[in-house]
């Protein structure tokens, strides 16, 4: 394949639903919202991870007639962490939840609030996932 001029390697993703002015809209929002920013107020992004562990079956090179194995760890746990990162100080705030849902989002971002007893005003950046909403 070598000789062919192939090289083995993965693909490359890009968003399904890219929208370049949007996002440059949505930037420059950012970057107004990040520069009046009061030092009573906080601005967090947020987001939700859902880790497991367990091996994923990739494709690879492999000698016709023959047969590559990967053992596999059994069960499907899954640690569910909404986090947020304080833009300014890097501050992180988390928090491990049974699943990821939108009541256990509410009472994340209770939390939060509980967390900046100084602030008078916390903006979230978060993506559009339905939880969120």
């Amino acid at each position: 394949m070598h000789n062919l001029g192939f090289v083995y390697k993965k693909s490359k993703l890009i968003p399904a639903k890219l929208n370049q002015a949007k996002q440059e809209e949505l930037i420059e929002q950012y970057r107004e919202l990040k520069s009046k920013l009061k030092p009573a107020e906080a601005l967090y992004f947020m987001d939700s991870v859902h880790l497991q562990y367990q091996d994923r079956n990739r494709y690879g090179w492999i000698l016709k007639g023959k047969n590559k194995t990967l053992p596999s760890n059994s069960g499907w746990k899954k640690l569910h962490l909404i986090g947020a990162i304080e833009i300014n100080d890097l501050t992180v705030f988390k928090q491990n939840k049974p699943q990821i849902n939108t009541d256990y989002v509410i009472e994340f971002l209770a939390n939060l609030e509980k967390n900046n007893p100084d602030k008078t005003k916390i903006y979230l950046i978060c993506d559009n996932a339905s939880c969120h909403k």
